[in-house]
């Protein structure tokens, strides 16, 4: 359920007024003011690209419309390219990292012109955490969940809780 409660929080943003829907991405992440759109190349071959037809924007990223992937959906080089990287690999990463990587690859298409499930809400809980000044965690627990009451919600399970997990 983390993406849609991560939408929450971006939205919790927006109507703060501290982050708008059209804003350009690279407003607030500048490590992607160079993205281009995948031309070729890839593998062993370094990338071809084009610049963006348009910025990409936050709801590009809320809507799963900004040209990102994830690297199970073996469609084509950009989403082998994830895969080399383990770039959806949180254990390993951290929200620098992902987004150093993710400006080293191209978008599969340019904003707004194509759905393609991905790592876009991925990108949201690093514009929440930006924004806020909060780990993702942080944010949830202090702007969703307390306020809600929800007192046994978290994040990820921690090891305390985890023999509550129903066996699957």
């Amino acid at each position: 359920m983390t993406k849609p409660v991560t939408s929450i929080a971006l939205m919790q943003l927006v109507e703060q007024g501290l982050i708008a829907l059209s804003d350009p991405v690279a407003t607030y992440i500048p490590e992607f003011k160079d993205l281009g759109v995948f031309v070729g190349g890839g593998g062993n071959t370094p990338f071809m690209t084009r610049p963006l037809a348009s910025p990409l924007r936050v709801v590009d990223l809320l809507r799963h419309t900004a040209g990102f992937t994830y690297s199970f959906q073996e469609q084509g080089n950009i989403d082998a390219a994830y895969r080399k990287t383990d770039v959806e690999s949180w254990t390993k990463n951290t929200s620098q990292s992902v987004i150093d990587t993710l400006a080293q690859i191209p978008l599969e298409f340019d904003p707004g012109t194509q759905w393609n499930y991905s790592v876009a809400t991925d990108i949201l809980g690093i514009l929440v955490e930006r924004i806020s000044g909060l780990s993702l965690p942080e944010y949830f627990q202090t702007h969703i969940f307390a306020p809600l009451g929800m007192t046994d919600t978290f994040f990820q399970v921690p090891s305390d809780k985890a023999a509550r997990i129903p066996e699957g």
